[in-house]
This record gives structure tokens, C-alpha cells and sequence, in this order.
């Protein structure tokens, strides 16, 4: 029976979590374009200024942006469920 290397197992794994995170990261700036447009085309002067939508969905972005690299410090084990 034929077997994968340890080494070509890592080198899968690793190839397989950059696809995950570049498919994610895609996601993640179409949705960000997509509601920002939405917000300009709804806004009553249909302009970037005074467009207080387009600020909070920009700040929400950034927040989820920056506090994402800290959740790799929540352990799964760490939570406390009822």
C-alpha cells in the first residue's frame, strides 16, 4: 500500500490552509466592497461625504481586522460550556 511522506503531508497541509486563507481573504474584501457600495448608492446625497454608513462599515472591517490575529490565542479548552 502506497503512503504519503510526513513531508509531503506537511507541505499539503500548508498549501491547503494558504488556499483556505487566501479564498477567505477574497471573501472577506468583496463583502467589504460590496457594502460600501451599498452604502454610497443609498446614502441620500449618493457621495462618500457625510456618509456615516460607509464610516461604520469601514470601522467594523478594521476592528475585525485587528482583533483576528488574537483569537489564535482562545484554546477550544479554554471555553467553558454549560
Amino acid at each position: 500500500m502506497w503512503r504519503l511522506s510526513s513531508r509531503a503531508l506537511f507541505w499539503i497541509s500548508e498549501a491547503s490552509y494558504i488556499v483556505l486563507v487566501l479564498i477567505t481573504g477574497c471573501f472577506f474584501a468583496i463583502s467589504l466592497v460590496a457594502l460600501l457600495s451599498q452604502a454610497v448608492r443609498t446614502a441620500p446625497n449618493r457621495s462618500w461625504t457625510n456618509n456615516w454608513n460607509a464610516v461604520c462599515i469601514g470601522a467594523t472591517y478594521v476592528f475585525v481586522v485587528s482583533i483576528s490575529p488574537f483569537l489564535d490565542l482562545i484554546h477550544p479548552t479554554d471555553v467553558v460550556t454549560c
